[in-house]
């Protein structure tokens, strides 16, 4: 399966105009898809990113065309991706931790992330995060898709102290991932900013593209 994914565009979509999607299989959008007007404020943004979808929703459809569409939330998104182009016509799904099968292989997913300042949907203390977690690997997977990456892979932002960088990823994916019985070969994610990329760690391949796209094969 060819997988176009790309993530963390924030409202920047002059891109589509270059992107080759002539040959994908599957498209799938990891979060932080619309542009904000605040850090947070719910009354404000569901309003802008309502009306910024409407001026645009035309050039994204016909972007995607008829590829189908996988979708998961990130915490700047106060309106829902899949249920945007759902309602213009373009095959789109919602990933959640139930899961959901495309060509044979088995996604599943969420949208949250480690706690930052309470200001961004989403955002959940590990506790939460690991029940989420838990639910989400309960469904069996082959790719998971979500917004933030697992603790310690590509997740490094900024200079943080001493040099080293701030981690804003999610311990308990981490741990998901290194100690329980799964059959992950791929993990899809964004959020962060400063090291998007791709690496293959514990037998499975790992893939930001926040701020960007790529082909993924699977």
């Amino acid at each position: 399966m060819r997988i176009f994914h790309f993530s963390d565009v924030h409202g920047e979509i002059d891109w589509l105009n270059m992107a080759d999607l002539s040959n994908v299989d599957l498209i799938v959008s990891t979060g932080d898809f619309f542009p904000n007007c605040s850090r947070g404020n719910v009354g404000k943004e569901i309003g802008f990113q309502t009306s910024w979808w409407n001026k645009n929703k035309d050039f994204v459809a016909g972007a995607f065309g008829s590829i189908p569409i996988l979708i998961v939330n990130g915490n700047h998104d106060y309106i829902c991706l899949a249920e945007s182009l759902a309602n213009v016509g373009c095959s789109a799904t919602l990933v959640t931790p139930s899961g959901v099968n495309v060509g044979g292989i088995r996604f599943a997913g969420f949208r949250e992330i480690p706690y930052i300042a309470g200001e961004w949907n989403g955002e959940k203390i590990e506790e939460e995060l690991s029940r989420i977690v838990a639910e989400t690997f309960g469904s069996d997977p082959e790719i998971l898709v979500t917004h933030c990456p697992p603790a310690g892979i590509l997740d490094q932002c900024g200079g943080g102290y001493g040099g080293r960088g701030i981690s804003v990823g999610s311990r308990s994916l981490l741990d998901a991932l290194s100690y329980r019985n799964h059959r992950i070969r791929a993990h899809l994610f964004g959020h962060n900013h400063n090291q998007s990329g791709r690496i293959e760690h514990m037998g499975i391949m790992f893939y930001n593209n926040a701020c960007g796209w790529d082909i993924v094969e699977i």
